[in-house]
């Protein structure tokens, strides 16, 4: 019983982890690219119902959709993550909470790496000095070049995960054959 309570906290715990990452890190992109959660995220998430809708805390609006984006992936990682440590019969609950927050930080590293690889690539590639039109709004070329480096940050940023992951999984089936 005790067991699957430490795997209910590790859950709780990676979900928490993972929406306060996301929010951090759309707090932190949205000062690179304002237009890309205007036109884009704020959108998705229902945080907004248009574009043109002004809200009064962009940050505390961003910080939103980086949570809500996130949340609930580090819940499945903590399962998929926790179960693998919990394989562990000889494991004390301390052990399989310290190995299961390794895992997260690994995973949390990978990606704010890969994150960081993104926004290189986004400032090597965005160098089109180019307008777009987004919403029947014309963007100009230095939104859209702000717009592109999120975007491959976020998109480097989830490949960093699937990497993390991998890693957290591949270092957690080697200490179970030690």
């Amino acid at each position: 019983m005790k067991k699957i309570i430490t795997l209910l906290l590790i859950v709780i715990c990676a979900s928490l982890a993972a929406g306060s990452y996301g929010a951090l890190h759309d707090m932190i992109t949205y000062r690179i690219s304002p237009e890309y959660y205007t036109y884009y995220k704020f959108i998705e998430f229902g945080l907004t119902e248009s574009y043109d809708q002004k809200v009064s805390n962009p940050l505390l609006f961003a910080a939103a959709s980086g949570f809500l984006a996130t949340w609930w992936i580090g819940g499945i990682i903590g399962l998929i993550i926790g179960g693998l440590v919990l394989a562990f019969s000889d494991s004390t609950n301390k052990q399989i909470i310290i190995i299961s927050s390794i895992n997260t930080a690994i995973i949390f590293a990978a990606s704010s790496c890969c994150g960081l690889i993104g926004w290189l690539w986004g400032i090597y590639l965005s160098g089109a000095d180019e307008a777009l039109y987004i919403h029947d709004v014309l963007l100009q070329a230095d939104e859209v070049k702000c717009m592109t480096m999120v975007s491959y940050i976020h998109s480097f940023g989830y490949i960093g995960s699937a990497i993390g992951f991998v890693i957290a999984i591949m270092k957690t089936v080697t200490l179970k054959k030690e």
